[in-house]
């Protein structure tokens, strides 16, 4: 074994040098990386790590979620450290997966995406305080060379598309460098992150209960309320046209009134 590799000898099993080869260099990596002077094999190996997600469903989901609420945790991290406001991006990232969950007849994502979603919901408003002139450029910014659990660089690159197209300030781009299928991905997640925000323009939890319906020609919503929602509806107008570009349907805002 190469220097500063301690491994358990009875756990190695009798194999070729070509076999344990890649599982050295990977150790020898991860040594480099983090330039430590030694690391510790367990008694397994990585193809035993791997069969074991492939073959065991249960471990596989379980593993997924680790993965998930990982990145969520990152996210919020990422958020608390630049005084962003937690509480509306929660409320945000909730209305986005009940929207998305409506319209899985109609968007046709896999539900493991909706982890961008709800990232992206999160870090919608990063960019706020770096540069108040173009904030969803700099959100941008700051999430793509971020290092978020349990997303790769494509994955993370997409949260921070989402975050940018879902804001109504954005600066539009005359060229958008993406290949079609991540493009029709993004504008599907970023219209609905932008309704979602929309119903908490004011940031002040106004919504208690909120009931969406997919129909035909429309998505419809029904946010139950003591005040009145004369703000949301106009955000949610606004996001409107955005949303039907990416979905063909119209969503449509309604107060349901409740008593004081």
């Amino acid at each position: 074994l190469p220097a500063g590799i301690i491994a358990d000898q009875a756990a190695i099993p009798e194999e070729t040098a070509d076999q344990l080869l890649p599982m050295l260099v990977i150790y020898q990596r991860m040594m480099d990386f983090a330039m430590a002077p030694a690391i510790l094999s367990p008694r397994l190996r990585l193809m035993d790590i791997l069969a074991r997600q492939m073959l065991l469903p249960a471990e596989k989901a379980r593993f997924e979620a680790q993965e998930r609420n990982g990145a969520l945790s990152c996210a919020r991290e990422m958020c608390a450290r630049r005084g962003m406001d937690l509480a509306h991006a929660e409320r945000v990232r909730e209305y986005a997966v009940l929207l998305f969950e409506k319209l899985k007849k109609l968007h046709g994502i896999n539900a493991k995406r909706l982890v961008l979603l709800e990232c992206a919901a999160l870090l919608h408003e990063l960019g706020h305080r770096a540069n108040v002139k173009d904030e969803a450029q700099a959100a941008y910014d700051l999430i793509k060379s971020s290092y978020i659990y349990g997303l790769d660089d494509e994955e993370t690159m997409l949260v921070a598309e989402i975050a940018r197209y879902g804001n109504p300030h954005r600066t539009p781009d005359a060229d958008r460098p993406l290949p079609e299928k991540q493009r029709l991905l993004v504008d599907k997640l970023a219209a609905i992150m932008g309704l979602a925000d929309a119903l908490d323009i004011t940031r002040k939890g106004r919504i208690s209960d909120l009931k969406v319906r997919l129909e035909e020609d429309k998505l419809a919503v029904t946010a139950a309320a003591r005040d009145d929602l004369l703000l949301e509806k106009w955000a949610f107008q606004e996001g409107g046209a955005f949303f039907e570009d990416a979905f063909g349907i119209r969503p449509v805002l309604t107060h349901k009134s409740l008593l004081l």
